[in-house]
């Protein structure tokens, strides 16, 4: 199998919403264990007091990756190591900080099925 260093636009946007769900699903596990983000932060070494959110987890996320590869502008510039790297790093620093377990990385069916049932809920 060849190794890519740069994914294509296609595999980029699918791994774009697959980082989402995960965000979402980090949040929520956080959540139903009674962590907040002022929680997080401070085990984290940060300060805030806010519930966690896509985005707020996707901002821990972002300050990892720009810490990591501080010549990034943007997160869409890793490259697939780069942001498996990234990815495995985020999980670890939070499981490992709150004791907690965190889902999966989400696969391309867990998003398709999440995509059609929120299709279904809009119609």
């Amino acid at each position: 199998m060849e190794d890519k260093k740069y994914p294509t636009i296609a595999e980029r946007n699918k791994y774009r919403k697959a980082n989402h769900l995960y965000y979402e699903l980090v949040a929520e596990t956080l959540n139903d264990c009674g962590v907040d983000q002022r929680m997080l932060l401070s085990e984290l070494k940060n300060i805030g007091r806010v519930r966690n959110t896509k985005e707020s987890i996707k901002d821990i996320y972002r300050s990892i990756a720009i810490q990591k590869y501080p010549k990034l502008k943007s997160t869409q510039e890793l490259d697939t190591k780069q942001a498996q790297e990234v990815e495995e790093e985020f999980t670890e620093s939070i499981q490992t900080a709150m004791k907690v377990d965190l889902p999966p990385f989400p696969s391309q069916t867990e998003i398709a099925i999440r995509q059609l049932f929120n299709d279904i809920d809009r119609a």
